[in-house]
């Protein structure tokens, strides 16, 4: 909007920067190191097709230094999150979406996207495909108990729509955006510090590989991209009993949290 109908051949490297230091100006760092990725990616497009010699975007630096999210929640936390979630002022459709993400380990728009026509409560696998991953390749998560339940209750809420979680006002999926609203909004419902959707899968993550499952098995779960090419082609085994053990495992000890009847490990001196 801020370069309105101008051409593309128009805008001048200072035209950029002056629109991201306004982003910045405005108390939205983060916000302006995406917009302008956004737009260097669109210049670079225009050049690798001979649109444009040269894009404005060049030698101008992210405005904002981005610190990378370390946040885990203890069992504690995972506790006080479950339960207090009921107390939240938030649409059920997105309390559930939450829940099931910190169930399932999967991504916020993954989840928040979810078609029942993916489901497949029989067999217990949920498929996710290859257009809606990350990664470009299509995604079989292993329904464990919390995830069946959790499923069950959704299907009661969700009426007639294709999709596990129905925006209140269309029929379309409920956004990231609005979960990602919602969670700062009654970020004093909580008796924890603020966290974030993505906390929830790298909390999963984390505790999967605590209780010992294998750091591989557990990025087979997360859906990672293969860090080789040898990995990437050669490969082929779908890791299905791994993830469904990972799973199964992750969900008792959730149980175990919510419940209060996880052990703490003592150690013997």
């Amino acid at each position: 909007p801020a370069f309105g109908r101008r051409k593309a051949k128009d805008i001048k490297r200072r035209d950029i920067i002056h629109l991201i230091d306004g982003i910045v100006e405005r108390g939205a760092p983060i916000q302006a190191n995406r917009a302008l990725a956004v737009i260097r990616k669109m210049f670079n497009f225009a050049v690798t097709r001979s649109i444009l010699d040269a894009s404005p975007c060049a030698a101008i630096a992210a405005p904002s230094k981005e610190n990378r999210r370390e946040r885990v929640l203890d069992d504690d936390e995972i506790k006080a999150f479950w339960l207090e979630l009921d107390q939240a002022k938030m649409h059920d459709m997105i309390k559930m979406s939450l829940k099931l993400m910190l169930v399932t380990a999967q991504r916020k728009q993954e989840v928040s996207n979810a078609k029942w026509d993916e489901f497949d409560l029989k067999s217990g696998w949920w498929t996710i495909p290859s257009e809606r991953s990350k990664n470009g390749h299509s995604h079989r998560v292993p329904i464990a108990s919390m995830a069946k339940e959790l499923l069950t209750q959704i299907k009661k809420s969700a009426n007639s729509s294709d999709f596990l979680f129905p925006s209140p006002r269309t029929d379309s999926p409920i956004t990231g955006q609005s979960i990602d609203h919602a969670l700062r909004k009654n970020v004093d419902c909580f008796s924890i510090p603020a966290f974030t959707p993505h906390d929830l899968r790298r909390t999963a993550s984390s505790k999967m590989t605590e209780s010992g499952i294998s750091s591989n098995d557990v990025s087979k779960v997360l859906n990672h991209s293969e860090g080789t090419t040898i990995s990437r082609h050669y490969d082929h085994y779908s890791y299905d009993k791994e993830k469904k053990s990972a799973l199964a495992k992750w969900s008792r000890t959730l149980d175990s949290i919510i419940s209060g009847k996880s052990k703490k490990k003592v150690i013997q001196l």
